[in-house]
């Protein structure tokens, strides 16, 4: 079974406090963006669980989807063997979330091939155990995350429904990464905690509510900036010069290094496209549109 496993990028990230289990309670703005991986997954008959990639560091047992896949087979008794082929597209470390993506993916895709019929809930039970931001992608669209991430409250759907009312399309988005990959625990080891920001995530939250795109470009925010800048400078410099570039916003995607500037116009995007790649940096031109009509063909990286 083959399915695409969407990137998010996070529009707002406040860290709150230290939780009693190593993690920090957070508020974020997760939207997914037209970035994915692909991946194909089938039952054989060996009874072994293969994980392959043309990454190579994610494959074989060392891969959170491996351990997906290991739990739902162990925790309910499957006899057949379990292949996952993962073809990367979303960077590793690079706080676009594709780890926690593929997982959500093999969730749902092992769900089914297995006859499981579990419920949402138990999903997303499952998936907390793997990841902070796998309920995000079990969700879709655009969300606040609370606790660690993993609390979901979806505020504009993946897939229209009738229940749909609020829209959000944000185009013009240029990710970009220079080569540095950083875990989350490294990123979250490096922040101070002071003032929450409550009111600027009000003002983001009820500009997409009420899809004012240049409302959400200005209040772009991510706590983990700070200690992030000081620790890779670099990272601090794309940020100034997407800003110099003409880009209305430009943030930190979760814990990095990835960057991203919403930009008014295609020619100013693409002309800092052009700045980036021409210093071999990773470049990826995306957008937000949700939610998407239900007979919608979801996005295909290339």
């Amino acid at each position: 079974m083959f399915q695409n496993s969407y990137a998010k990028i996070n529009l707002f990230l406040d860290v709150l406090s230290c939780r009693y289990d190593n993690y920090h309670n957070i508020i974020t703005l997760f939207s997914e963006i037209n970035l994915c991986d692909q991946i194909n997954t089938y039952l054989t008959e060996d009874g072994k669980i293969t994980v392959l990639s043309d990454v190579s560091k994610i494959s074989g047992n060392r891969n959170i989807v491996f351990k997906i896949a290991e739990f739902i087979k162990n925790k309910y008794g499957i006899k057949q063997g379990i292949s996952i082929t993962i073809k990367k597209r979303i960077p590793l470390g690079a706080g676009l979330g594709g780890g926690s993506s593929n997982a959500a993916v093999c969730l749902r895709i092992l769900n089914q091939l297995c006859e499981l019929e579990l419920s949402e809930e138990k999903l997303r039970d499952i998936g907390t155990k793997f990841g902070s931001d796998i309920n995000f992608f079990l969700t879709g669209g655009i969300a606040i995350g609370r606790n660690k991430g993993d609390s979901i409250e979806q505020i504009v759907p993946k897939i229209a429904d009738k229940k749909s009312t609020l829209k959000i399309k944000l185009e013009n988005i240029l990710l970009v990464n220079p080569g540095i990959e950083i875990s989350s625990h490294e990123a979250y080891s490096l922040v101070k905690l002071n003032k929450v920001n409550k009111n600027k995530f009000e003002r983001i939250l009820n500009a997409v509510k009420s899809n004012d795109l240049k409302e959400v470009a200005s209040n772009l925010y991510n706590k983990l900036e700070d200690g992030l800048f000081k620790k890779y400078p670099l990272l601090k410099t794309i940020k100034n010069q997407l800003l110099e570039f003409s880009a209305s916003g430009a943030l930190l995607s979760g814990s990095g290094a990835t960057l991203f500037g919403i930009f008014e116009n295609r020619e100013d995007l693409v002309y800092a496209k052009e700045r980036f790649s021409n210093k071999g940096y990773w470049t990826f031109i995306t957008r937000c549109e949700y939610p998407l009509p239900s007979n919608a063909n979801l996005y295909i990286a290339r």
